[in-house]
């Protein structure tokens, strides 16, 4: 049984069963279903002082952001993933009915994975340039001593739009050549 922040009802269930129905230990319990025997014991006593299987609600203070406008906080960041923390706070409160601070919403985009990552440096590609780059693989696929004749050089330097500077994107660490969350160059930038 692999172990989080607490026993669902089930597992408490379980470990109440085994201990009295099978008359099982705590040592032979927390063997059964690998956890702790301290766990299990926990569990049991807390059985026996008030007969429940069930955890009782614990204070704290709610929630401030619901499920549906967490959702909606996602959107916001997928829709322009170079947007600073403020743009993005700025632009999730217009469709509020609350205000959410800019540390909510900068907690709630981590508790999804997203963080503000240094976007990686790719050449510009356009989409003619993609279909002209896969005909011209096709034709030279069958090319051996060919290859011989053939210099590549890659020893450019790229500015990306008269800026050197880093480009900041709102991702998922799986998400990092994806195209929207790429920092585009051109090799002759007008001036």
């Amino acid at each position: 049984m692999p172990r989080s922040l607490e026993f669902t009802d089930f597992e408490r269930g379980m470990i109440i069963g085994l201990h009295l129905g099978e008359r099982h230990s705590f040592s032979e319990i927390a063997v059964i279903l690998k956890c702790s025997k301290g766990a299990v014991q926990g569990v049991i006593e807390r059985y026996k002082e008030d007969e429940r299987t069930t955890v009782q609600p614990r204070s704290g203070r709610p929630q401030k952001l619901s499920d549906r406008d967490e959702r909606q906080l996602i959107r916001v960041t997928k829709k322009d993933r170079s947007a600073t923390l403020d743009q993005i706070t700025e632009e999730f409160n217009k469709n509020l009915t609350i205000s959410a601070s800019k540390r909510t919403v900068q907690r709630t985009l981590h508790y999804y994975g997203f963080y503000s990552r240094v976007a990686k440096r790719k050449p510009l590609v356009s989409e003619k340039n993609k279909r002209d780059r896969v005909l011209w693989c096709k034709n030279v696929k069958d090319w051996k001593e060919e290859w011989d004749k053939v210099i590549f050089s890659d020893e450019s330097r790229y500015l990306l739009f008269k800026n050197d500077a880093h480009k900041l994107v709102w991702r998922l660490p799986d998400e990092k050549y994806k195209e929207d969350c790429l920092a585009p160059t051109v090799k002759h930038s007008e001036e």
